[in-house]
């Protein structure tokens, strides 16, 4: 019996490893548009969108910008003053347009892209 403890406590420790790992994982994710002026130098404001359930469901809306976008860019008398409409990185859509840019990005929840909070 003595001998069988160190296994008991090794399947002990991978089973509470292997439930607790995917719902840590879990966390909502945020759409935040960032819009810049001269082409990204200067920040004009940030904004937060609606939190969704997982980085795959923060995607979705990116898409369907990405799309709007495309279909307004490729008019021949566009209604936008979009110019290009990039896909970066799978979390992350940059619309050109006249004077700066439009950027759409997916972060988890817990980040903030503005920074840290100060004088709290």
């Amino acid at each position: 019996m003595t001998r069988c403890w160190p296994y008991i406590a090794v399947t002990l420790l991978c089973s509470v490893l292997a439930v607790a790992t995917p719902t840590s994982a879990e966390c909502a994710w945020v759409v935040w548009t960032a819009v810049f002026l001269s082409n990204q130098r200067d920040l004009v404001s940030y904004t937060r969108g609606p939190a969704y359930l997982s980085a795959r469901e923060c995607i979705k809306p990116l898409d369907t910008e990405a799309a709007r976008w495309r279909e307004l860019v490729s008019q021949p008398k566009p209604l936008t003053s979009a110019k290009r409409v990039e896909r970066t990185e799978s979390t992350e859509l940059f619309v050109w347009r006249e004077g700066g840019a439009d950027v759409y990005r997916c972060y988890p929840d817990t980040v903030d892209p503005r920074g840290p909070k100060v004088g709290k």
